[in-house]
């Protein structure tokens, strides 16, 4: 049976006189960060007996912790302990608050809060690793700006740390594409309609509805380029509906999703933490799908010569698009435990 703790998480408290839970045994537990009049779940699966965590930063703003429990993360359980964190205002988080406790930075305070959380239950010797996809590739930056010491390394996976110029790297990748597949003959016609709507919308330059637009384009061109062999399909996997839905509500989540997003918006015009990452020196991974036109693997390049890390490490899936973990699992679970073992 599932073990629910409810934990109430204050800056003020201390926590010194609990028991810490026994770690031999397969983890599968539920954790509430309750901070700033937020609530959010915490998902914890797997092996827990190193001690070694993996905290997950899902995508969004206002996606779902959950949907990454498949592919390599899942595999990763019989190894480590994963976290599957619900960001405020996302998946099956709860609070009354207002928009404006919406931002990057509370958010971050969050994450913080969860590994005080995660350390009063579990233990201070836990070794904790932090993974930013998407969206939470931004969030990740902005809590390591703000807190590094307690995480033994950084894997930022097709991230949003620069928000300010991704129109740009968007449109430039999406016709460097567009071109390599009309000139291979691949879906000429779905290429040619593709360019013609890009250079359209570079016309018109950013607005919050050509970024929306560009943002379903990059997505809608993972199927096209799966049909096409150009992505590895070999060991391609979806988001597991049944477990998705055993963990959470889907009409809570679509609520909280659509309110976090759209209080977000502001950061397309406002978001660059590039001129901040050589302040992260923890070891630091930085991992990208080469056929990502969400975020093109060009931010990658630019994060990971600009993290200050002495100790970083760059992987492009060239058979992936936005998410190699379910596109090139093997490889990327093999990936992510070299980088472990190596810092734990």
């Amino acid at each position: 049976m599932k073990k629910i703790t409810f934990i109430i998480v204050s800056f003020v408290i201390l926590f010194s006189a609990c028991e810490k839970d026994d770690l031999s045994g397969t983890l599968d537990d539920v954790l509430y960060v309750r901070y700033k009049n937020a609530e959010m779940p915490a998902y914890i699966h797997g092996n827990g007996s190193e001690k070694i965590f993996l905290i997950i930063l899902h995508g969004g703003p206002g996606g779902k912790a959950m949907e990454y429990r498949v592919g390599a993360l899942k595999d990763l359980e019989e190894r480590y302990a994963i976290v599957y964190f619900d960001q405020r205002g996302s998946g099956m988080s709860s609070g009354n608050y207002s928009k404006k406790d919406i931002t990057p930075e509370l958010m971050a305070e969050d994450v913080l809060a969860l590994v005080k959380v995660l350390k009063f239950k579990y233990g201070n010797d836990l070794k904790l690793f932090l993974l930013g996809h998407s969206w939470g590739g931004a969030l990740g930056t902005r809590v390591l700006l703000m807190d590094q010491s307690p995480f033994k390394g950084w894997i930022e996976v097709d991230g949003g740390h620069n928000l300010v110029d991704m129109f740009d790297y968007q449109v430039t990748r999406f016709l460097e594409v567009a071109d390599e597949q009309i000139s291979e003959g691949n879906s000429v016609d779905f290429w040619t309609d593709l360019k013609s709507d890009v250079n359209e919308i570079k016309e018109e330059g950013y607005s919050d509805e050509n970024g929306g637009k560009l943002n379903e384009l990059g997505h809608s061109t993972e199927e096209r380029l799966m049909d096409d062999h150009v992505l590895d399909d070999k060991d391609k996997v979806s988001v597991d509906f049944l477990n998705y839905l055993y963990e959470e509500s889907i009409i809570i989540s679509s609520v909280s999703s659509s309110v976090v997003n759209g209080n977000l918006n502001y950061l397309w015009t406002t978001l660059d933490y590039t001129p901040q990452l050589n302040q992260i020196t923890i070891p630091s991974m930085i991992m990208w799908g080469e056929y990502d036109l969400v975020i093109p693997y060009s931010m990658g390049v630019e994060a990971y010569n600009a993290i200050g890390s002495t100790d970083k490490y760059w992987v492009l899936f060239h058979g992936s698009a936005h998410s190699p973990m379910m596109n090139e699992v093997k490889q990327f679970e093999q990936e992510v435990i070299t980088f472990i073992e190596a810092h734990k």
